[in-house]
């Protein structure tokens, strides 16, 4: 029970490892919800790993939405930036698209706030091309960490000319943002 007043806001992660009998229960529940309250489930659904069809089904009954956010393949990001740019009213060529994915990463959520700032920049209609993505589109954050990395942890003779001071490196060192390499 919360204390405050208001809408209650309740999450729930990892219902991919939910059986279709654990969601029986649950059902009831979703059936009448608690007023003023919004639940949402989150699930990483892989070959294996599936959210229940009951977990659907009840969220559907509900009056739920229920809305999959597939990860794309690497060598399918250009096409999808294309995509994303469409919906932006920009047209993204197909070189750009890759140049875009080779300075921002893998990342689709980067790869679509750069293609909003750049949306922004250039207005509706605009063709980008390489040059443009050259211009407004920020490198990787995550390579500039490992290229931080690389220059704190190699020897000091070995250093490129760009390594970062020490007082650099120790800030970034208490970063709590973590990425992970598949």
């Amino acid at each position: 029970m919360t204390m405050a007043m208001g809408w209650r806001f309740i999450v729930v992660d990892g219902v991919e490892r939910w059986k279709d009998t654990q969601v029986t229960e649950l059902a009831a529940v979703l059936a009448d919800p608690p007023p003023d309250t919004t639940i949402a489930f989150f699930a990483r659904e892989d070959t294996r790993a599936k959210a229940p069809g009951a977990l659907h089904a009840a969220v559907k009954a509900a009056g739920g939405d229920v809305a999959a956010e597939g990860m794309v393949k690497p060598w399918e990001l250009p096409r999808w930036a294309v995509d994303r740019a469409r919906e932006l009213e920009i047209e993204l060529e197909p070189a750009a698209a890759k140049l875009l994915v080779r300075h921002v990463g893998e990342r689709q959520q980067r790869l679509l706030r750069e293609l909003e700032k750049m949306a922004l920049e250039v207005g509706p209609g605009a063709r980008i091309g390489q040059e443009e993505v050259e211009a407004l589109a920020a490198l990787s954050a995550e390579r500039k960490v490992w290229t931080l990395a690389d220059a704190r942890s190699s020897p000091p003779t070995e250093r490129p000319p760009f390594a970062a001071s020490s007082s650099c490196a120790h800030r970034a060192s208490g970063c709590r943002a973590f990425s992970t390499r598949w």
